[in-house]
């Protein structure tokens, strides 16, 4: 509604618009008004300083935050397979809460293995008798993992493989008690006697 009236102000009164001159002096007025002119930039390879395009442009700023993107996508990837359960594909197929708990089981036992690592070389005869029981105890694990995909009975053999990975950390949990009984300082012994 207002458009409608500017524009019929401005057909009603065209005539005097157009007769309307600017005053000659009028560019030189604004100019004193202006501010005083900066020098003029140095030109650089064959090109004005001010026609270069600034260092940061909307296409480097893109270039930027996609960049930004993918590495936060890609550190996020990572924390999140560090963080959820992993489960076995093979036990999966039969059970797959008993696959997060093989998972479980095989961690507890990779980090008590590492810790053992170092007393095995420094006690090799009081370790070897348990590192033939732990082999023997892994052996049996692949084989049963390696049958689980073949057998009708899967249950019965998911329940074994459970066993032999509780039986797996009950063996080292006895290992670690020889190793910090024979760790522990002579005083120590002394007292418990």
């Amino acid at each position: 509604m207002k458009k409608d009236k500017f524009e019929r102000y401005i057909r009603d009164n065209r005539e005097r618009f157009d007769t309307y001159d600017p005053p000659a002096d009028l560019w030189s007025r604004i100019e004193a008004r202006l501010p005083a002119a900066e020098p003029a930039l140095p030109e650089k390879n064959g090109k004005n300083a001010a026609t270069v395009k600034p260092l940061y442009s909307r296409r480097a700023a893109w270039l930027t935050a996609a960049c930004l993107a993918l590495l936060l996508g890609w550190a996020g990837t990572n924390f999140l397979k560090k963080q959820l359960p992993v489960t076995d594909p093979v036990i999966a197929r039969v059970d797959a809460s008993q696959a997060r708990t093989a998972i479980e089981y095989a961690s507890l036992i990779e980090q008590k293995q590492a810790a053992l690592q170092a007393f095995d070389r420094q006690h090799p005869d009081i370790g070897s008798d348990f590192m033939e029981e732990r082999q023997r105890l892994d052996a049996e694990y692949n084989r049963l993992r390696q049958e689980l995909s073949r057998t009708p009975n899967q249950q019965e053999v998911l329940a074994a493989m459970m066993q032999n990975l509780q039986w797996q950390l009950h063996l080292l949990n006895q290992q670690m008690q020889v190793m910090q009984q024979v760790t522990r300082p002579r005083h120590e012994k002394d007292i418990q006697l």
